[in-house]
């Protein structure tokens, strides 16, 4: 019982940090849900029904300050979906027997992002990667799709550095369209 309750100040911290960074908050529970004992796959379903609510009620706030694009919102969680599909078909073979390798991919991409940051141009980045928008949405989806149902994170974490870097949008706008994204 003692052990349950501790996922309530869990739920808490990552409730908040939903809020603030646009992250639905698979990239902190997995690894939390890791150590304390669930198996890969069972860390991944849960944290994908978390990162529900805390993506839901963050995007109803940003909805109401404005800070959400829609139309690159819907683009990107539809090819997420589908990307989503193709990648669970890739957790479900290796679940059971290869269950190390989503710890190896969940500590790559940790360390990809924190490399990027590490490395970041102190110059700034340019306003906009790409000159076609919605191309640069389908493309984050995909990607998005397929790291959500494979690490059981939200996207969020991987949605708003892309939706900066690659489209340019301001970060109150890429936290808010991030967390609609998750929702679809």
């Amino acid at each position: 019982m003692l052990s349950l309750l501790l996922f309530i100040p869990i739920g808490l911290l990552v409730g908040t940090l939903s809020g603030f960074y646009g992250i639905g908050g698979g990239i902190v529970l997995v690894p939390i849900l890791l150590l304390t004992g669930f198996t890969p796959a069972l860390a991944v379903a849960t944290s994908l029904m978390f990162t529900l609510g805390t993506s839901l009620s963050g995007a109803v706030a940003h909805t109401r300050m404005h800070n959400v694009n829609w139309k690159i919102a819907a683009l990107i969680g539809t090819t997420g979906a589908v990307s989503a599909q193709l990648s669970n078909r890739l957790v479900i073979h290796i679940s059971g027997q290869y269950d190390w390798l989503l710890n190896v991919w969940f500590i790559m991409l940790l360390g990809y992002f924190t490399w990027s940051l590490y490395n970041k141009n102190k110059k700034g980045a340019k306003p906009s990667l790409f000159k076609n928008h919605y191309l640069a949405a389908v493309l984050i989806g995909l990607v998005i799709g397929f790291l959500s149902s494979l690490l059981g994170i939200g996207g969020g974490f991987v949605t708003v550095p892309l939706l900066i870097s690659w489209l340019g949008i301001d970060s109150r706008k890429a936290i808010g369209t991030s967390l609609a994204t998750i929702i679809i």
